[in-house]
């Protein structure tokens, strides 16, 4: 007996969302609130990540929300191309946008309750933690553009322990998770969070560090899984998904955006290492409960 189908189905469980689309929308009226906004400002507050996609369990704690300012973007293109598409440089920069959320959050919430966390400001209000990732528009032109409208609109910050640009593309990764969840019948987003609590067991009980396997690319990783791996019970598709995955070419693997790589070099990657120390771990867990 592997763990039971009254454990996977509990662990399926969405966790509480109420509280989220609150912070959520506290931070729009505090961005609303705020009178000192430069002219031609265009604000996108937007959730990110696992509340977004339906995808949080009961663990998860902080709101992830995005302040992407669209009136300012970079791009991928080369000076020349940028002055072939007529794109003039940013009156607005990144570093003037942060401090004016953070102006706004502190005129709305109160000095004491917002603090700066890395490239994030949290705001701490009766709401969960919520970590507000201030950023640009990003536009990602192919090799070839055909024209200047040719282009994947990300979103794009400034991470300053690394002190390097870190591109995203949380609109893509909604849409990724939405396609999946459809094409397997509605098992996609209940799978993810049944992995995603056994990834809490696994670090509760010392057997996987925290570093080796994140919630988004065990997310991303599992969106890799063929459609057909998907039900009909939960024990079955956590055998048949592990199963199929240590068995995989994951190399080419994309990201749920259809954009980024999941595997790679780079900081924003993951390696094949860690996701089979990983899997591996979820195979032993597996085995104890059947003991």
């Amino acid at each position: 007996m592997a763990i039971p189908e009254i454990q996977l189905e509990a662990w399926s469980h969405q966790g509480p969302v109420a509280t989220a689309l609150k912070a959520c929308a506290s931070v729009r009226a505090a961005l609303d609130a705020f009178d000192q906004w430069p002219d031609d400002v265009w604000l996108e507050p937007y959730l990110r990540g696992s509340y977004n996609n339906d995808t949080n369990i009961s663990g998860d704690s902080d709101v992830d929300l995005v302040v992407q300012l669209n009136s300012t973007f970079r791009t991928n293109l080369s000076s020349e191309q940028k002055a072939a598409y007529k794109i003039r440089p940013a009156t607005y920069p990144l570093r003037e946008l942060r401090k004016d959320v953070r102006k706004a959050f502190t005129a709305y919430y109160g000095e004491f309750e917002v603090e700066s966390k890395g490239n994030a400001i949290m705001v701490m209000t009766s709401f969960p933690p919520t970590a507000v990732i201030p950023a640009l528009a990003y536009r990602r032109y192919p090799a070839a553009p055909r024209n200047g409208d040719d282009y994947a609109e990300g979103m794009i910050y400034y991470e300053f322990e690394s002190k390097r640009w870190v591109v995203d593309y949380p609109k893509q990764h909604a849409e990724g998770v939405t396609a999946k969840q459809k094409a397997t019948h509605g098992w996609f987003k209940p799978t993810v969070r049944v992995f995603k609590n056994i990834r809490w067991q696994l670090l509760e009980v010392g057997a996987l560090n925290i570093n080796d396997a994140s919630s988004y690319f065990i997310e991303c990783l599992l969106g890799n899984v063929p459609e057909g791996k998907f039900g009909p019970t939960y024990g079955d598709t956590v055998a048949e998904s592990h199963d199929w995955l240590v068995q995989a070419d994951m190399a080419p693997f994309k990201c749920l955006n259809g954009i980024t790589p999941l595997f790679g070099t780079t900081p924003d990657c993951w390696s094949t290492k860690k996701a089979l120390r990983f899997l591996a771990a979820v195979r032993a867990l597996w085995k104890q409960w059947s003991q």
